[in-house]
């Protein structure tokens, strides 16, 4: 992670460089596949500069790549906390693919939408935001089929919704670029806007399938 071997040098040469040679360790394991060993050197690194958020981010790709979709997640969640200008974008992009590999769409949408809002340039979030909010209606569409009573007629589902949606993560564990030619910064507010009216249509979905509330204030008289 070249992004993390710069942030880290200078923060490593306070504790004698040890933090740094650790990362630098560790990105050479990772890039070699030799993963639980890369995991290791990055914990050692992470003890000794706790409060780096780019540890954290990188535990995450190792675990995203170890197909731990709840650890990576809340190792990107980490690193977001104290995440600077640059790494924030990444960190909250990696954060969606894992919430998206673990089938949490919901928050996959809210991780996209803040990549977008710190680079409403990157292709890359908007489209997994994209398939993000269909995989999410899917997902919505079929429990509603597993609630309905036994022997009502269910609806046939769509060509689309067989589809099992995929996230581009193929650029989730490098240090990103947003791609020439992405989203202007109106685009990217439509489809934020577009999030927002969702969310809102579920809201309503959801209160006209309560009822209305029962009253419970009794007689007046």
């Amino acid at each position: 992670m070249r992004r993390a071997l710069i942030v880290l040098a200078s923060v490593g040469s306070l504790l004698g460089g040890e933090a740094h040679r650790r990362t630098e360790k560790g990105n050479a394991l990772y890039k070699d596949g030799s993963l639980d060993r890369a995991l290791d050197e990055y914990g050692r690194a992470q003890a000794l500069v706790p409060l780096a958020p780019e540890l954290p981010y990188d535990l995450g790709n190792v675990l995203y790549r170890k197909e731990n979709w709840a650890g990576a997640a809340e190792a990107y969640e980490k690193a977001l906390g104290s995440a600077g200008r640059e790494l924030a974008p990444s960190a909250a992009y990696n954060l969606g693919n894992a919430l998206f590999k673990d089938e949490k769409y919901d928050e996959a949408v809210k991780a996209y939408v803040r990549a977008l809002k710190t680079a409403p340039a990157d292709g890359d979030a908007k489209r997994n935001l994209e398939l993000a909010l269909r995989a999410l209606e899917q997902q919505k569409q079929k429990q509603q089929q597993q609630q309905k009573p036994q022997g009502e007629p269910k609806d046939e589902p769509k060509q689309q919704q067989q589809q099992n949606p995929k996230p581009d993560d193929s650029k989730g564990d490098k240090d990103r670029k947003p791609p020439q030619g992405g989203m202007s910064q109106d685009e990217a507010q439509k489809l934020l806007d577009r999030v927002g009216e969702q969310e809102k249509a579920n809201l309503k979905r959801e209160k006209g399938r309560r009822g209305p509330a029962a009253d419970t204030r009794g007689k007046d008289w």
